[in-house]
């Protein structure tokens, strides 16, 4: 697997580095989600952004002997950029990544080549990669590095799933509330985003066996194997593709618009692409009419 960092941009001596703030699964020492952790941090994150144009930092590479959630917190709040690495859900990782996007962080997320992140966040720019594909890692050293610069280069016209409520700087408008007041407002938003990630995250987990599925209800079971699907369960999938149907096809839109398409944006209209391909299969299962998606 090459070392070979992308080549940076030329900063100027008294430039200060940009710091990034890394949010993704850690495991425990020895694991194989540590090893692929490390990994991804080694080969991909810091060889696509080195020094001395960045500063790369991981939650578990602090020194400071505080509490690691407040750490956690002032890091994605302080950074010029979070990466976010998607790969099995990590509820951490969704966690740190809702007040990255509730304080309008520029952020760029990684998943593993072959899942696909939660509906929530579909819209945002994801670089997948494979660590056993040496290709892979290097499209996605490519793609790291030229999707910070964009992020980075947004500015004001940053967006993301929390943008236009204003939750973190004004509490939602509540700019007379005490102090408590705004923080549970904050938590009531964020946890209600959070109640609809995981729903994705356990639509997205593999389905138990009859012989695994001890302390579930019959109801449960049914719904949640094979093509067997309850009726109770048809109308909510069925609103779940013509929602992901409508955003894709919004984004390849918002893309084809552009006078000249970069590489790293024709490879997205192609991902998508194939997105709307395994869309309509879903859509063929739940009885849903794709002419009628508008």
């Amino acid at each position: 697997m090459s070392e070979t960092p992308i080549a940076p941009d030329s900063p100027s001596p008294n430039c200060a580095p940009k710091t990034v703030f890394v949010v993704s699964p850690i495991g425990s020492p020895g694991t194989p989600e540590a090893v692929k952790a490390s990994q991804t941090l080694e080969y991909i994150i810091r060889q696509a952004l080195p020094a001395p144009e960045w500063e790369v930092v991981r939650a578990d590479e602090e020194e400071d002997p505080g509490s690691i959630t407040h750490m956690v917190i002032e890091r994605i709040v302080n950074s010029d950029l979070i990466v976010a690495d998607l790969t099995d859900y990590n509820p951490n990782v969704f966690y740190e990544l809702a007040v990255a996007h509730g304080y309008k962080k520029p952020v760029v997320t990684l998943m593993t080549d072959g899942q696909k992140p939660p509906f929530d966040i579909v819209d945002l720019r994801t670089v997948f990669y494979d660590l056993a594909n040496p290709e892979s890692v290097h499209r996605a050293k490519i793609r790291l590095a030229a999707s910070a610069r964009a992020v980075l280069a947004s500015g004001s016209t940053l967006t993301n799933p929390l943008v236009g409520y204003a939750l973190f700087s004004t509490a939602g408008g509540l700019s007379e509330a005490t102090p408590t007041e705004k923080v549970e407002f904050l938590l009531t938003q964020v946890l209600g985003r959070l109640t609809r990630v995981e729903g994705e995250i356990r639509e997205l987990a593999p389905r138990p066996t009859v012989a695994d599925g001890h302390g579930l209800s019959v109801a449960d079971l049914l719904s949640r194997h094979g093509d067997t699907v309850l009726p109770s369960n048809i109308d909510r999938r069925q609103r779940e593709v013509r929602y992901n149907v409508r955003r894709t096809r919004a984004r390849i839109t918002e893309l084809l618009g552009a006078a000249e398409l970069t590489e790293d944006e024709r490879t997205e209209i192609a991902d998508l692409r194939l997105r709307l391909d395994s869309l309509k299969a879903r859509a063929e299962k739940y009885n849903v009419d794709w002419d009628s998606i508008v």
